[in-house]
């Protein structure tokens, strides 16, 4: 312990320590007990708060002189007391080493009492009290085992014979004892304290509504309104209480109250005070509670809204399987073996059948694809491959549909990008992408492919010249359903189910990866990138050696 440390636990004298701009920064207790507060009361507060003002130059000039000369100086001036009134006091003003440097302390001369002794102690021992309840409250804590605990210790410290803690139920109809602490030989009442009507108490509940403090001296005096009360708690052998009630948002969801039951008499403003901060402290934890409880109801009851539909569309998609299969096969029964006794209109007809059978199928594949995909069933055989070898193959395939439309398509990827994914899956992503990308990219347009690293992941980007989407439709592109109409005056056919691109989003999730889409407006085109992990054992160096 060096110097300073030593003399601010030690000295029989009020110690204050100053900063530059005589901000107080520390004190020891003998200044609480003169002043009559609390550390928090004080601490980071100017000196000039507590003395008169025209001492406030004298004083400055004084540290001045002090940090130029380190020499100890006397200067007398008017500290305020415990009563209000300014009293004379001698400071002795000293600059003290310390490891961090030197300390700007005053210490004043001051008489000691032993009743001043215990008070002060008092108000010390109310401030680790409110300390300790405060930590249980924080963080993630077990409210039941806090509220237990708090009960014990501020029941200890006012000297109450119990403390206890009432919930109203969900109506607000009923009242019941949840928590409770009794002192050594006094009965516990809590077991009979349970669903109290709150219509049997009207006094009682009047007065905890308006959010009044029930502070009763002596049970035997409480006035005729309240007899319903003062049965229940004579009942108890209560003398006399302290009650504090706990609001959410102006609404009386419990109370915390002390009792005694031997001997009648005014609770202290300690007790009070102690009471008021214990009751904001419970009732901030049981807000965030019931905040939280809220919270994970609605998420449950989502989450069995969505398994609903899952499972709705799953089986839906199944029973269209079978009729489809018949539906098809007939179709191309009368194609391949009966074409020749058919005209060439019922022929026609037959051909429009087979082509919504295939749509029609193809959207039940999405379906029961999506389901899978958004209840999380879908499991990856996620192997280690080329990535560009996949991008290139996804190239070739769309590349005749593009020559159609005269649509220039470019790869600009690197030569080699290895990473952990299942083939099948990705190769979906990019002919989705790029598939998407020459639907709506008018002829004539233009398409790259292109390849980048990003923070340990590869970054593959599908850019057009296309339509581009408005800031509306880009909110809805990933959604679910999520198809977005296009007007018929823009030249482009738009079958779909709405399910590509969310598809291709929760495929790309799955891989631990990201999708976006980036568009400036209608008719300015549109990019679409999605990343993928770098395979975690390859250095980023050797990759761009690799594609040099």
């Amino acid at each position: 312990m060096d110097k300073f440390e030593f003399l601010k636990k030690n000295s029989s004298d009020i110690f204050i320590e100053l900063d530059d701009d005589l901000i107080i920064r520390d004190a020891n207790i003998r200044l609480y007990d003169f002043m009559g507060c609390f550390s928090y009361d004080i601490l980071n507060n100017s000196l000039g708060t507590f003395i008169q003002q025209e001492e406030i130059d004298q004083i400055k000039q004084t540290v001045n002189k002090l940090k130029n000369s380190h020499n100890s100086i006397s200067l007398p001036f008017h500290l305020r007391d415990e009563q209000g009134y300014y009293k004379k006091v001698i400071g002795i003003f000293k600059l003290i080493e310390t490891d961090t440097g030197n300390k700007i302390c005053i210490f004043i001369k001051k008489k000691r009492s032993i009743y001043k002794e215990r008070l002060l102690e008092s108000k010390l021992e109310f401030e680790r009290v409110v300390s300790r309840v405060s930590s249980r409250f924080v963080g993630i804590y077990d409210l039941d085992e806090a509220i237990n605990t708090s009960l014990e210790e501020i029941g200890k410290f006012s000297g109450a014979d119990r403390a206890y803690f009432f919930i109203f139920s969900d109506e607000s109809e009923t009242m019941s004892n949840t928590h409770e602490w009794c002192a050594e030989g006094v009965k516990s009442q809590m077991e009979i304290l349970q669903d109290i009507p709150n219509k049997s108490l009207p006094w009682w509940m009047k007065k905890l509504q308006n959010g009044e403090t029930i502070h009763i001296k002596d049970v035997s005096k409480l006035p005729n309104e309240a007899i319903a009360v003062q049965k229940l708690l004579e009942m108890q052998e209560i003398k006399s209480l302290l009650v504090f009630p706990i609001l959410i948002k102006n609404e009386l969801k419990s109370f915390i109250g002390f009792d005694n039951i031997r001997e009648i008499g005014e609770w202290e403003y300690e007790n009070f005070k102690l009471l008021k901060i214990i009751s904001e402290i419970i009732g901030n934890a049981l807000e965030r509670k019931y905040i939280q409880e809220k919270l994970k109801k609605s998420q449950d009851e989502l989450s069995r809204v969505n398994e609903l539909k899952t499972e709705l569309m799953r089986r839906a998609t199944h029973e269209l399987k079978t009729p489809l299969i018949a539906i098809k096969g007939f179709a191309d029964l009368l194609l391949e073996v009966h074409k020749n006794k058919l005209d060439e209109e019922i022929i026609s007809i037959v051909k429009e059948i087979k082509m919504g059978s295939n749509r029609l199928e193809n959207l039940v594949k999405d379906l029961l694809k999506s389901s899978k995909l958004d209840s999380d069933r879908m499991q990856l055989d996620k192997k280690i491959g080329d990535l560009a070898e996949i991008i290139r193959i996804a190239k070739k395939e769309v590349e005749s549909l593009a020559e159609k439309r005269n649509i220039t398509l470019n790869l600009q990827i690197h030569n080699e990008m290895e990473a952990e994914f299942e083939g099948e899956r990705i190769h979906e992503v990019l002919v989705n992408l790029l598939g998407n990308a020459i639907k709506y990219t008018p002829p004539n347009g233009k398409i790259d492919v292109f390849s980048e690293i990003e923070n340990n992941k590869y970054k593959i980007s599908v850019k057009d010249t296309g339509i581009g989407f408005t800031p509306e439709e880009k909110e809805k592109v990933f959604q679910q359903f999520g198809k977005i109409k296009r007007n018929e005056e823009e030249g482009l056919v738009s079958e779909g189910s709405g399910l590509g691109l969310f598809i291709t989003r929760r495929i790309v999730e799955l891989h631990g990866g990201k999708i976006t889409m980036e568009s400036r407006g209608r008719n300015k085109g549109s990019k679409f990138s999605f990343t993928l992990p770098i395979f975690k054992n390859l250095d980023l160096d050797e990759i761009d050696n690799k594609n040099q």
